[in-house]
């Protein structure tokens, strides 16, 4: 592929490759790829030049020196992507957890082809980052005496709750959370509860006290926590409207509630910080009984406008590619004119916050809606196909999108990019491990169950992302 421009390519081509999954006997390309190389090069260089916007102070890669640590380790976490057994391959109609676990030894390590890649692995051997099967157990001597909070939207709480389900099987007691609103806290990484142990595994209910540090430190324990935030508002105070009053939370661009809880308060005490901001929703006017939707807003005219991603003449022009490039083009501009610069605000507003406590910053990207999940006939498709509906078609350019912009404006921020990368289709029977639950009649297709082979794609992916930022850019106290 194309360089576009130095800089964030570097990066940003390691990130296209971890999209191109290694892929076995009836495995399929990952749909982000299907964009195809064309509309690629025009959409990048666009997003390109509005980071830049800003990241003012940034001074482009220049060979292999790197302007901080964080940039340097978002390298090595996307080459482990591209090339490593975090990206590889995964094997066919494998057990779930439950009684016949998967072993690593199903994942093989081949090494790096990329040279840039190779000598990151040699430079700074990390035996947690190049370890194949990584646990909670694994992970936990790290989280210890620490306080981890989540801040996102549901996705996040999906994470946070599998995360919470895989400590259970290794504590062997409970971490149920009471749901999306009401997350209070969970002390994890206790030692193990014995079968014979007096200790039941349920709690006692009732109003459960907030450990010290020295209950921390003689439990060698941390906590876990969650705050439903859709679109992580900064608010001053838990007075501002946007967490009281639910039709300020409204959104005027989408017509869509966008829940937010104060959440800045407590991330200025966590020692590890994991944040998600996903895809703009689809305008409620969008939802109007019809198989394509009402998209009209497409020809308001926009600050963006001038960035419409024009048709590839080189097609032929059929009304499948043309549907496809209009979504792109309004993916493109909510991404530029919204999503951008408030996730710019965050983070100025968490970077100001961050001079006064060091902590560990991490945010965990999107993932796609699958094709085999979107629809109950929907086949394994181009993204840009119309045969996906124009909702899903509107999720997924934008998880693209957000993923290159998010992997190159992070590291300026100190904070680090994980992108939640799965395999598309394992097999034509096999069980990914879509949700049953459904939404007003939809399959809940961003969630998975617990033990499936996505969901433990997505932990696997947060895990390793958590023990390589807490090794390599440790909490200082």
């Amino acid at each position: 592929m194309k360089r576009v421009k130095t800089g964030i390519t570097t990066l940003g081509t390691l990130l296209t490759a971890a999209c191109i999954y290694s892929t076995a006997r009836n495995h399929s390309v990952n749909n982000f790829h299907s964009l195809d190389s064309h509309l690629s090069s025009k959409i990048h260089p666009y997003l390109e030049d509005e980071i830049a916007k800003y990241t003012p102070n940034h001074s482009n890669f220049k060979g292999e020196e790197y302007p901080n640590r964080h940039e340097y380790f978002q390298k090595m976490i996307l080459c482990w992507l591209a090339e490593g057994s975090w990206s590889g391959q995964v094997p066919i109609n494998v057990p779930n957890r439950f009684g016949k676990h998967r072993k690593a030894s199903s994942y093989k390590q081949i090494g790096f082809s990329d040279p840039i890649c190779s000598n990151l692995a040699s430079d700074r051997h990390n035996s947690l980052i190049l370890q194949e099967d990584l646990g909670v157990e694994t992970l936990c001597p790290s989280i210890r005496l620490k306080k981890i909070l989540f801040v996102g939207p549901e996705t996040t709480f999906h994470l946070h709750e599998n995360l919470l389900q895989a400590l259970e099987l290794h504590e062997n007691r409970s971490h149920t959370c009471l749901g999306t609103e009401f997350c209070t806290f969970h002390q994890i990484c206790r030692p193990p509860r014995s079968p014979d142990s007096s200790e039941p595994f349920f709690p006692p209910g009732g109003f459960k006290k907030y450990p010290s540090n020295r209950e921390l430190a003689a439990s060698q324990s941390g906590i876990l926590k969650y705050i439903l935030s859709n679109s992580l508002y900064t608010g001053s105070d838990m007075q501002d409207a946007r967490y009281t009053d639910p039709s300020a939370q409204v959104d005027q661009d989408t017509g869509v509630r966008q829940k937010e809880r104060y959440w800045l308060g407590q991330a200025s005490k966590a020692d590890v910080l994991v944040l998600n901001r996903g895809p703009i929703p689809a305008p409620a006017w969008t939802y109007d009984g019809t198989r394509q939707g009402n998209w009209s807003f497409a020809q308001k005219p926009g600050r963006s406008r001038s960035m419409r991603v024009d048709r590839d003449d080189r097609e032929d022009d059929n009304k499948s590619r043309l549907y496809g490039e209009r979504i792109l083009d309004i993916a493109l501009r909510v991404t530029v004119d919204k999503f951008l610069p408030e996730v710019v605000k965050t983070l100025e507003a968490l970077f100001k916050d961050a001079q006064k406590h060091n902590q560990v910053v991490l945010w965990h990207g999107s993932w796609i809606i699958e094709s085999g999940c979107a629809g109950k006939d929907a086949p394994l498709v181009n993204v840009l196909n119309s045969s996906l509906d124009p909702w899903t078609l509107f999720y997924n350019a934008q998880v693209h999108m957000q993923n290159y912009v998010l992997r190159a404006l992070l590291p300026h921020f100190r904070v680090m990019f994980v992108p939640m990368l799965v395999p598309s289709r394992i097999s034509n029977d096999g069980d990914l491990g879509y949700s049953q639950k459904s939404i007003m009649g939809r399959k809940d297709c961003l969630r998975y169950r617990f033990g499936s082979i996505l969901e433990e794609s997505t932990r696997g992916a947060l895990l390793r992302g958590m023990s390589f930022a807490m090794q390599e850019i440790p909490v200082q106290r």
